[in-house]
């Protein structure tokens, strides 16, 4: 292959589609000190490929990642969806927009089928109908005939995570991860119907089709080539194997073993945990190591097709092989509980008697729908993550007999677990966040909290005392100290992809990409939450809705502080705050929740997203923590009643402090468009007047003549009989 042009971006490149002149190039890139993603499609003419010419360039709602993009004549056809960090919390968003490229120089959004879904991965345009890839729901067929409307006509829910879509000759082809490949028959759209499959254990995350072959990548194997000839009856023709990076790593005493893909085992001496030393190396050319665990003086070692690995570590300089078990399918992790091995293993758990480690010998197995991603094992129960099935249970009393318990569907795309007590912690996958669920039931697990994570996926996690760490492309820790009402507590933004992580001691280990990360972890002297209770955010005007507040004290000290609470608009400003608490008292390791607080929103209040950010330290100007969340605002609640920004039932009554001093505080909206609110603050009841002056200092409406109660008020003007202008107001006490 020869370069013949070169087009150059300030951001990654994601994505290319070419569609006669043009190439439309999809770039990304991440908000410095977020995990947020952002994307922007460039237009570049390639009419002459040896000098490409930017054109144009055009974004999704919300500058939301671009998954895919399809040109069909004059229209674009894209998937959106992602999550955003306003203020700390995260929110899903996601869905298909159709832009207009008649005039190439100026695309224009022309229709938006929008939801609180981020899981809308491909779209491919036949006709007047575009299939959609959806990680959730299968396959999504619009009716995109009556263009600026697009509708849902017909749907398929395929068996695993829908990631791409090819349409040929009445025939969709999906990429469906753990479902493998998936043939449609899609020759009435409106009806798609199952014509054929190829799944050989392999996860499928990308597909290309080429006469009659499929060419599919699995992000653990590598290439496979499929013959669909016969799309009844497609069967494996070739691979193609590539290397890996650091995927795992597992500490015990001073030394880590990090499991580094083709590069076999590696052990590395952290006796100074700020300057780790690298010791033996164990590797075979045909190996791939995924995952290492350690029991005495043997490592066993997860090697997909190749099984379990023994490796004899006594000599930390000098590991040598022992010997090998091969599982039925793809090896992937590795529990070991006693003599016993756990390993999942493509869509089976194989339990392995490893008591003489030269000679391992099998116990048990059983097998279900799904890729099992993850292993963990309490007393007489097996926990695993399989992948787009959620959380299975294990009866393992009996290991040459396990039976199935309970499931968990865990929405997301389960990657990791392990348990703690009547809690599992499931890592889950793309977009799932951490899901905390309560196995008391064997049989009927029930979701405890579901906390959202600002990375793309959710891989791996450990548990220790108070927090949970998950990798979720960074370090996420989770203050689990009520698991009801757990929370972030902190995070790490790390150079590579955080895949798996081990904990000792202060010490956070991570596989990070091609580095083995170390990280400590100190919390805050005060931890603060505000979770809200509703999972889609979207209240009317005039309404209300209903969060968890946690104040915590992570020092053995008494300590006191400040809590106050602010709105951040819809333009960018912040108003408040809206309530304040001061000289809060914190016994030692004390953590005070209260459920069911209650935020009113005012009838006034513009329709728009709006940031919900609680604040603890020392009002106004010194901070120790914060916690905040999105909410969006549309409509307006008849007849409603409220006025202001009220808090109810947050701390005592008699932790309420009255304001110190008079204040009148900015007006909101501003600039604004016949209402805004004006607040003020009393220190003491007594009479005020708030008048409204124009620019000449003529009076032109006294807002409020009275008596009022300390405190803070919210006067709404109403100025839509005034002239547009600059106004001033006037708070006399």
């Amino acid at each position: 292959l020869t370069s013949v042009g070169v087009i150059n971006t300030e951001y990654e490149v994601m994505d290319v589609h070419v569609f006669g002149d043009y190439a439309y190039v999809t770039t990304r890139w991440w908000e410095s000190g977020t995990s947020d993603l952002y994307d922007e499609v460039l237009i570049y003419n390639v009419s002459n490929p040896m000098s490409p010419v930017y054109v144009a360039s055009f974004k999704a709602w919300f500058d939301l990642p671009v998954k895919s993009i399809f040109v069909e004549n004059d229209l674009a056809f894209i998937t959106y969806g992602g999550t955003r960090t306003i203020e700390g919390y995260f929110i899903s968003f996601g869905g298909v927009e159709v832009f207009d490229i008649t005039n190439i120089n100026n695309p224009s959004m022309i229709t938006d089928y929008f939801t609180y879904d981020d899981n809308y991965q491909d779209v491919y345009v036949d006709g007047n109908f575009a299939y959609v890839a959806h990680r959730n729901d299968g396959l999504i067929v619009f009716d995109a005939t009556y263009i600026p409307t697009i509708f849902v006509v017909g749907e398929y829910d395929t068996p695993g995570y829908a990631e791409q879509v090819i349409v040929n000759n009445d025939l969709a082809y999906i990429a469906d991860r753990t479902g493998g490949l998936q043939i449609l028959d899609i020759s009435n759209p409106e009806m798609p119907a199952f014509e054929g499959e190829y799944y050989n254990s392999f996860s499928v995350n990308t597909i290309w089709l080429d006469g009659d072959y499929i060419y599919t990548e699995s992000p653990y194997s590598g290439v496979y080539v499929v013959d669909v000839l016969d799309p009844a009856i497609p069967f494996l023709e070739g691979t193609y194997e590539v290397p890996y990076l650091n995927e795992d790593v597992f500490i015990t005493g001073n030394y880590a073993y990090v499991a580094q893909g083709r590069d076999g085992l590696q052990i590395v001496d952290i006796s100074n945990p700020l300057e780790p030393t690298p010791l033996g190396n164990y590797s075979d050319v045909d190996l791939r190591v995924l995952n290492v665990i350690v029991g005495g003086n043997y490592a066993y070692l997860s090697c997909l097709y190749d099984g379990m690995q023994i490796v004899d570590i006594s000599n930390p300089n000098s590991p040598t092989w022992v010997s090998t078990y091969d599982t039925p399918n793809q090896a992937l992790k590795i529990c070991l509980d006693g003599n016993l091995a756990y390993i999942a293993d493509g869509n089976s758990v194989q339990i392995i008697d490893v008591t003489n480690p030269a000679s391992p010998s099998f116990t048990g197995s059983i097998s279900y729908q799904g890729l099992t991603e993850d292993i963990c094992v309490q007393g007489n129960y097996a926990y695993a993550a399989v992948n787009a099935f959620g959380m299975r249970i294990i009866n393992i009393s009996t290991p040459s007999n396990p039976v199935l318990g309970g499931t968990y569907n865990t929405t997301g795309s389960a990657s990791g677990v392990v348990v703690s007590g009547n809690l599992v912690f499931v890592a889950d996958g793309y977009f799932g966040g951490l899901k905390i669920v309560d196995v008391t039931d064997k049989e009927n697990p029930s979701l405890v909290q579901h906390v959202r994570m600002p990375g793309m996926t959710s891989s791996d996690v450990a548990v220790s005392g108070d927090y949970a760490y998950v990798a979720a492309s960074d370090l996420m820790v989770v203050d689990i100290t009520n698991p009801e009402y757990a929370s972030i507590a902190g995070s790490y933004i790390t150079p590579g992809n955080a895949q798996e992580i081990a904990l000792a001691g202060n010490n956070i280990y991570i596989a990070d990409g091609s580095s083995l990360l170390t990280l400590d972890f100190v919390p805050s002297d005060v931890h603060l939450s505000v979770i809200p209770e509703d999972l889609y955010l979207e209240f009317p005007a005039g309404g209300s809705f209903f969060f968890t507040g946690k104040l915590k004290n992570n020092t053995s000290e008494f300590q006191t502080g400040d809590v106050w609470i602010m709105i951040g608009l819809p333009n960018g400003t912040q108003y408040g705050p809206i309530e304040q608490w001061s000289g809060i008292p914190l016994n030692p390791n004390e953590t005070l929740t209260y459920p069911g607080i209650e935020q009113n929103i005012p009838g006034s209040a513009e329709e728009g997203f709006y940031s919900y950010i609680a604040y603890a330290g020392v009002y106004p100007n010194y901070v120790i923590d914060s916690s905040s969340f999105v909410f969006r605002i549309t409509g307006l609640v008849s007849s409603s009643s409220n006025n202001d920004w009220n808090v109810n039932r947050w701390f005592d009554e008699g932790s309420a402090q009255l304001p110190q001093v008079a204040k009148l505080n900015s007006n909101y909206p501003n600039p604004f468009n016949a209402q805004t609110n004006i607040s003020f603050d009393l220190p003491s009841n007594g009479k005020v007047k708030l008048e409204v002056y124009n620019v000449l200092g003529q009076r032109v409406e006294t807002l409020k003549d009275g008596y009022l109660e300390a405190g803070n008020h919210i006067v709404e003007w109403n100025a839509a009989n005034y002239s547009s202008g600059v106004y001033f107001y006037r708070l006399r006490t």
